[in-house]
Order: C-alpha cells, then sequence, then structure tokens
C-alpha cells in the first residue's frame, strides 16, 4: 500500500506493509487533519506521514502499518534506535572531525545587556593574562599538532568569545591571538557587541587573512536597541555599532548581525530588516542575519521570554513565501527538524549536533571547549564563567576529552525521553534547563512549544502540500 510522506517540503509517496492485527505506537505523535487523514510524527525516524484515517485508531494510540514506526516497548526496538544512534556517530566522525577552541580573554565588558546569561559572572571583571596566555596557546599548539598528526584533515577552528573579546585595552593580547592563528593556519570567528570595533580597526584589517567573520549583535532598530544593549555610562551604542559594521562590510569583512528576539522587540523585526535594506547591507554578499531567542536558563525571573514557535511563526508572517537566503534563525531545538523536513525553516544549520541529541554540547561531534582567562574550561556556551558548570583547567585537562557528563545528556538518559512523543528532536532537552527547572518543568516547556508549532505553523503548511497534491492527482 501507498502513504503520503512529507520530505524537503514536498509530498512523496512511500511503500509500507500493512500489519494483520493492531501496531502499538504510544511513542509516535498523532493528529487528526481531516475525515481522511491522520498525521503521525515519528521523531526517532523523523518521518511526517500522512496516514488513511482508516489505518489509525487514535484513542488506542494504534495503526494497521508493520515494521515503520520506532517501537520503544521492545528490547529489541530501543536496540534498533541505538544502534543508528551509534550509526550516525560513526557515520559523523568519519567525515567531520572537527575542533574547537573558543577563547574568553576576558569576562569584563562594557555593556551590560538586560537579558545576559553572563551577567551575574561578569562583576569579576577578569582578564587573562600575558603569561597566561602564552601558556593557554602553548597548550593549544600541542593539542593541533598532535591533532594533525593524526589525521590531517581535522578541521580546527578558534573563537573569540567572553565577556567582550574586542576592547581597545585588550589589544596587545588580540595581536598575540591572530599571529597565533596565522602561524598555525587557523582562521578565527569573533562574537562581539562591535561597540569599539572602530578602534581596532587597524590590527583587524592587518590581520584579516585569519578572520573568518563577525557576529554582532543588533537588537533593533535605534529605539528598540539602545533600551537593551546597555553600555556603562548609559549612552546609546546603536549609531556607533552600525558605524561599525557598515566599516567592516566596506572592508569586505564577513558580518552577521545578530538578534536576541523577546518580547519586548519581536514587533521591531520587520522595521529592523527595513533599516538593514535602507542601509544596502542586504546587498553585500559578506552580510547574513541571524535570529535567536532570549532564553533564561538560570532562572533570573525573566517574564518576556518567547516560545520557540511563536518567533518562527512572526518571522514567517513577515516573509510569507518570500524566504531571504541572508535570515537564519538560531537556537530553535524541539522545532528545528519538522521545520526542516517541512520546509517552514530559515536556513537554520545545527553545526556538530547529533539526532537523538539536544545541542552541539551535548553531541561528540565537535570536541572541544571554551576556555577562561583562568584557563577553566566549559563546554557549552551559556555556562562559559559560571563555576558550576566548568569541566576542567587546560593546564592539567585536554581541552577535547574533559565533557563526558555533557556527552551523557541524550534522549537514552532517561526511560521518559524515550517514551515522549518527540523525543528525537527534543533529544532530551538542555542540560542546564534541567538542572535549574527540573525536568517535568522543561518536558512541558517543549511538548507545549511543539504544539504550538503545530497548530500554527505546521498545519497550514501540511494542508496546502494535501491541497496541492490533490490538485496534482485529480
Amino acid at each position: 500500500m501507498i502513504i503520503k510522506t512529507i520530505k524537503d517540503g514536498k509530498i512523496e509517496e512511500d511503500k509500507i506493509t500493512l500489519s494483520k492485527s493492531p501496531v502499538n505506537i504510544p511513542n509516535i505523535y498523532i493528529k487528526k487533519l481531516d475525515s481522511n487523514n491522520i498525521l503521525l510524527i515519528d521523531s526517532l525516524n523523523d518521518y511526517i506521514d500522512i496516514i488513511p484515517e482508516k489505518l489509525v485508531n487514535i484513542d488506542n494510540k494504534t495503526c494497521l502499518i508493520l515494521d515503520r514506526y520506532s517501537d520503544v516497548n521492545s528490547t529489541e526496538g530501543i536496540d534498533k534506535i541505538k544502534k543508528r544512534y551509534k550509526s550516525n556517530i560513526r557515520n559523523y566522525l568519519q567525515n567531520d572531525k572537527i575542533y574547537s577552541y573558543a577563547i574568553c580573554l576576558t569576562y569584563s565588558c562594557n555593556f551590560k545587556c538586560t537579558y545576559c546569561f553572563e551577567r551575574d559572572n561578569l562583576k569579576k571583571f577578569k582578564t587573562i593574562s600575558k603569561s597566561d596566555l602564552y601558556d593557554m596557546l602553548n597548550l593549544i599548539k600541542s593539542e593541533i599538532t598532535e591533532i594533525r598528526n593524526i589525521n590531517s584533515d581535522s578541521v580546527i577552528y578558534m573563537e573569540l568569545f567572553g565577556g567582550e573579546p574586542l576592547l581597545t585595552r585588550n589589544r596587545e593580547l588580540l595581536k598575540v591571538i591572530f599571529e597565533f592563528a596565522r602561524e598555525n593556519n587557523l582562521y578565527i570567528s569573533i562574537t562581539s557587541n562591535g561597540y569599539e570595533v572602530i578602534s581596532l580597526i587597524e590590527e583587524l584589517i592587518c590581520y584579516r587573512d585569519v578572520i573568518a567573520c563577525f557576529c554582532i549583535t543588533i537588537d533593533g532598530t535605534r529605539e528598540y536597541h539602545d533600551k537593551r544593549r546597555i553600555i556603562n555610562d548609559k549612552i546609546g551604542t546603536f549609531d556607533k555599532i552600525v558605524e561599525g559594521v557598515q566599516l567592516l562590510l566596506e572592508l569586505d569583512f564577513k558580518v552577521v548581525c545578530a538578534t536576541n528576539v523577546d518580547k519586548k522587540n519581536i514587533d521591531n523585526l520587520e522595521s529592523l530588516f527595513n533599516f538593514y535594506k535602507t542601509k544596502s547591507w542586504l546587498d553585500y554578499n559578506n552580510f547574513s542575519v541571524q535570529i535567536g531567542r532570549v532564553d533564561d536558563k538560570f532562572n533570573s525571573g525573566n517574564k518576556d521570554l518567547l516560545t520557540e514557535a511563536k518567533l518562527l511563526n512572526r518571522i514567517s508572517k513577515i516573509f510569507k513565501d518570500n524566504k531571504p537566503d541572508w535570515l537564519s534563525t538560531a537556537f530553535l531545538k524541539s522545532i528545528e527538524r519538522p521545520s526542516n523536513i517541512l520546509d517552514v525553516g530559515y536556513n537554520q544549520i545545527e553545526y556538530g549536533k547529533i539526532p537523538y541529541n539536544h545541542c552541539w554540547a551535548t553531541s561528540p561531534i565537535i570536541k572541544g571547549c571554551y576556555i577562561g582567562p583562568d584557563l577553566e574550561l566549559y563546554r557549552c556556551t551559556v555556562s562559559v564563567s559560571n563555576e558550576n558548570y566548568k569541566v576542567g583547567n587546560l593546564r592539567s585537562d585536554s581541552s577535547y576529552s574533559c565533557y563526558d557528563s555533557w556527552l551523557q545528556n541524550n534522549i537514552f538518559s532517561r526511560k521518559e525521553c524515550l517514551d515522549c512523543n518527540i523525543s528525537g528532536y527534543c533529544g532530551g532537552g538542555c542540560k542546564i534547563e534541567k538542572d535549574t527547572y527540573g525536568y517535568e518543568y522543561i518536558c512541558n516547556y517543549n511538548k507545549n512549544n511543539f504544539e504550538e508549532f503545530i497548530q500554527c505553523i505546521a498545519l497550514d503548511k501540511i494542508n496546502k502540500l494535501l491541497r496541492d497534491y490533490d490538485e496534482k492527482n485529480i
């Protein structure tokens, strides 16, 4: 028998075998589409199927289809899922041997952003000493030499993170790092607020051959940005950042302008995109935009958070069927894969994330850590500077082999995860959020967010695909 399945935003036909008796599918997402069709989503097998109503019993969660959907009720079924997971890891590691060194020169920052996840820890104002920086780079050099001796095709990249790395007072430290990158054939990406870019432009031009890109945050048009991205002396930061971005683009540096979105600035997104258009930045091949969601992983009490689904829905309403190639989303988790399958997403690439894991930090693909000013190591971006999530020190630990506790965070960590009907997409949830809020709270968020995605975005797309399919096959 033939059923309809969705791949790359299109309905395709798949041949299935009917079963003689009902097959239990308790961990499959089921929703009635109309009087003839049922939506089945198997997050573990990545299936989004449209099944004839007569083949599915929604109340009993059974279907008359044999050996198509994941089975978590038997040892054999779970073994198949684990085998698929291990096979994915092997395939990724055979093709992508990636090592990352994200250097945090300082936890100091000239901004006091209203939603900063490092806000409490930035009070340390810690900056690495020059002697410690040389120690750090010598240790990284030893690891790089070992990596390249084993496999010369390994991908090794560096990042400057913080705090704020591009502070004028860090000028000499930046030169040391740029020289190191040049001597060792490495490229560096720089995450910065962009405020002091112009003050450092001579150094940036001098070392342009090792700078891969800048990721600079603009949180809206001037009115919105200057309420959120606050400098210590309360002076507005928008105009100076825009001036810096303009200069970088004219100098042919690659620039990603990131926007962190919550309830306070989501209504300003379209105006921000129009601002980029008036600046002619959208005409630059070296310019792109990334939209992410403000979260509150350490429960600071932020009341302005949005769900992933609300953010994606707003972007979809702005662009409708005209999806720009200069725009990408970031940090969508439980709805990222189904968004791509349905072709309602926006160029999000989960680099380093493997299926059945929540994020790159819990996946074994990218080997590496964030390295703090005291050479302490952190695995996750959001964990940087938080002592509770320190995983080692570069002086005594390898930066690519000291985060085993993070790699245990996947759908196999708890039976409740395997039983869940979106576990393959959620990937077991965020480790930090589970520590902060508890499993029940985070599970409820992910399930509600997924249901919101289905109701607000997915069903419209699926129904349109069905109409187009039926018209084509009349």
